[in-house]
């Protein structure tokens, strides 16, 4: 009788040290999930901002072209089917290509149309008026280069007005 109760103390023992090397083995702490979801946001925060900032630029860049190429062609065409600048309008240039809102998703404005200019508004949304600034210095105007159809460009607040030349 003596070994049964031996080996049934043995069994009850081992029974135990199962038990406590499954509690020690249970899972992660609170802290250790904690420590791992802040490392996580950190990661997350420093991505999206660099994602962030990628997509204003190349907003900004698609703004250039726009102002610089696309603007200026859809000019030439309405004033080449029409001989004449002051029917150059919104719907004439959406018409020949121009999308009806800017990049940001804002109205662009046909301001004035004379026999030899043509002024459009252009609302941004841009988030670094800087940015905006520095977009606007860096487009030639026709005093600075005979190529280009920009006669005025200028930046106030989070838009730009551009006088283009019809002739």
């Amino acid at each position: 009788m003596t070994e049964v109760t031996e080996a049934k103390i043995e069994q009850i023992e081992d029974a135990d040290a199962n038990k406590a090397l499954r509690k020690k083995q249970g899972g992660f702490t609170l802290l250790e999930i904690v420590i791992a979801l802040a490392v996580l946001a950190v990661i997350l925060g420093v991505l999206a901002s660099g994602l962030f900032q990628s997509q204003e630029d190349a907003k900004l860049q698609a703004a250039r072209t726009q102002i610089m190429k696309d603007f200026p062609s859809a000019i030439m065409r309405v004033v080449s089917i029409s001989n004449t600048c002051t029917k150059v309008n919104k719907d004439r240039l959406v018409a020949r290509g121009l999308p009806d809102t800017t990049v940001w998703g804002t109205n662009w404005t046909v301001g004035g149309a004379t026999t030899s200019a043509i002024t459009i508004t252009y609302p941004t949304e841009a988030k670094d008026t800087t940015s905006l600034a520095d977009l606007v210095a860096g487009i030639p105007t026709y005093t600075s280069d005979s190529s280009s159809n920009i006669s005025t460009i200028t930046a106030s607040g989070k838009s730009i007005t551009v006088a283009y030349r019809c002739n």
